[in-house]
């Protein structure tokens, strides 16, 4: 099979469809050295796929490409070490640099992020049960749905969102208590956290004086629309200004 892709420059949508539920794992795919591109969905439907290892070829990837890859287990995701352009650390899909998380498919309870991750892609959580994430030096600019239906996440530590194309970054994050932001905060679309006004992180209802939106000093404070009502009134997001922090 890897024959065929020696002469294949692209991995699309479904394309793997007829045996994807079978994939358990992927590290062969480390030998198609002709894939220089991973479009939208490259992986879909490979939900009992426990690991992947990109070849040396690959160049550029949709921030897609992992979308509903796995469902049923974790994934390690991999990369050949003269690849050139990414790199794997952990299991955990990063530029070559580190700047930039594009995938964690990796079901770890925590994770504590290096300040040098300065980005983090779409879909990059998107339903793992991940708990705690701290990113204090990570800014979500753009960004579509990066922790979607992170159902178990409880905490974020970030240094900003912003951007009016960012959206649903938090929508479906059920046990959501604490954002903190450790830089400026501009919030985005204003689905940033949900699909609607009365559904921010995909709840129904809120505890006043639980859930915590701690801001930076010196940080612009939402107190004005579009964010005063989402974030401050409490039978809608709930989050309060919570005091200041030191960064």
């Amino acid at each position: 099979t890897s024959d065929i892709f020696q002469a294949t420059d692209s991995i699309g949508t479904n394309i793997f469809a007829p045996v994807a539920e079978e994939v358990l794992s992927f590290d062969e795919f480390r030998y198609f050295t002709g894939v220089t591109t991973l479009k939208y969905g490259a992986f879909t439907g490979m939900v009992n796929m426990s690991s992947i290892t990109l070849p040396a070829s690959v160049q550029s990837m949709d921030e897609a490409s992992f979308r509903s890859s796995r469902k049923n287990v974790s994934c390690d995701i991999n990369v050949v070490d003269d690849n050139p352009y990414y790199k794997s650390d952990n299991g955990i899909l990063y530029s070559k640099g580190g700047s930039v998380l594009y995938k964690c498919a990796k079901y770890i309870a925590s994770l504590t992020l290096s300040d040098d991750v300065t980005s983090i892609a779409s879909y990059a959580f998107e339903k793992n049960p991940i708990e705690t994430i701290y990113a204090p030096n990570a800014e979500i600019v753009d960004k579509k749905a990066v922790f979607y239906n992170c159902a178990n996440l409880k905490s974020v530590t970030l240094k900003s969102i912003s951007g009016s194309n960012t959206t649903l970054v938090f929508a479906g994050c059920l046990n959501l208590t604490t954002i903190e932001f450790t830089g400026a905060f501009s919030g985005g679309a204003l689905n940033t956290f949900g699909s609607s006004a009365s559904d921010y992180t995909g709840r129904n209802t809120y505890s006043e004086g639980v859930n915590k939106l701690r801001l930076a000093v010196n940080a612009v404070v939402p107190t004005t629309e579009p964010w005063s009502t989402p974030l401050l009134d409490a039978t809608k997001c709930g989050f309060i200004a919570h005091g200041e922090i030191t960064i």
